[in-house]
């Protein structure tokens, strides 16, 4: 890869380097493309990011997988009418999700402005108005997605902003709910869908996507296994023939190991026993 970009990439010594260093300088050049995605191609399985957290979280990506995920979510930013030129800030701190947004931003030929989750309202304010920023893409934690929300009602009718997205797990009313907006974008496509469970947190939602699929005459169905388990049916036949007696009161309980910071121990973005089993 590197010789590529080099004239030469072996040198004898400082004097050497010093003298023989020569970048070659394509006529054009994009990092996510003529580099990421290249080693994808020569070296799809090769580790490209090693992520953990303080909780002990372990993510292991190769340049396959960010290239797969960065093409997907530049699909999704370029489905919010962010195109080349366009300013998004990103405030994501040591998130995964930071590369593969810098990435997907890269390949739309956008422009990415990182910025500290230590940013206050009026902080974000500033660098909407002198950057014309039209997208912020952040992590849900509290304090961000506060400032980010006062920044924009801040900066009133003449602001710059067209979408917020939030990556979770926190994701507030006026920040883009993926689950709904795919399923509706995929209707409107024509797609028949089968959508991972729960398929909408509000009955208004679920209104929505099943109008939706009505007008566009396609299958809307929940991914929803258990409901298929023969130990369920034979349950459902317990309770329905009395066996038990009658039911005044059903108790659930959600236990598991391993998710720390997965969405299923978020009931705002469907976790819990209720809307994920």
């Amino acid at each position: 890869m590197i010789e590529k970009y080099l004239e030469k990439t072996a040198f004898s010594g400082m004097e050497d380097f010093r003298d023989n260093y020569r970048l070659k300088v394509p006529e054009s050049f994009n990092f996510a493309y003529d580099v990421m995605d290249a080693w994808a191609a020569e070296a799809p399985d090769k580790l490209a990011l090693l992520w953990t957290n303080d909780l002990g979280e372990c993510r292991r990506f190769s340049f396959k997988d960010l290239k797969d995920m960065s093409d997907k979510a530049a699909s999704y930013y370029m489905s919010l009418g962010i195109g080349k030129g366009d300013r998004v800030m990103l405030i994501l701190g040591r998130r995964y999700e930071f590369w593969v947004t810098m990435l997907a931003v890269h390949k739309i030929g956008a422009v990415a402005i990182p910025a500290t989750h230590l940013l206050t309202d009026l902080d974000i304010v500033y660098r909407i108005e002198k950057a014309g920023i039209k997208a912020i893409v952040c992590e849900g934690d509290p304090y961000v997605l506060g400032n980010v929300s006062k920044a924009v009602q801040k900066c009133g009718p003449k602001c710059t902003v067209k979408a917020l997205v939030c990556v979770g797990p926190e994701v507030p009313e006026g920040f883009h709910n993926l689950h709904k907006e795919w399923v509706i974008k995929a209707l409107q496509a024509g797609k028949h869908v089968l959508c991972e469970k729960p398929m909408g947190l509000t009955a208004e939602e679920l209104k929505e996507m099943f109008g939706v699929a009505e007008q566009n005459n396609v299958l809307l169905m929940e991914a929803y296994a258990y409901l298929h388990s023969p130990y369920v049916k034979s349950l459902k036949e317990d309770v329905k023939s009395g066996l038990i007696g009658d039911v005044d009161y059903i108790e659930s309980a959600f236990i598991t190991q391993g998710y720390k910071e997965d969405i299923r121990l978020h009931k705002e973005l469907g976790g819990g026993a209720i809307y994920d089993l």
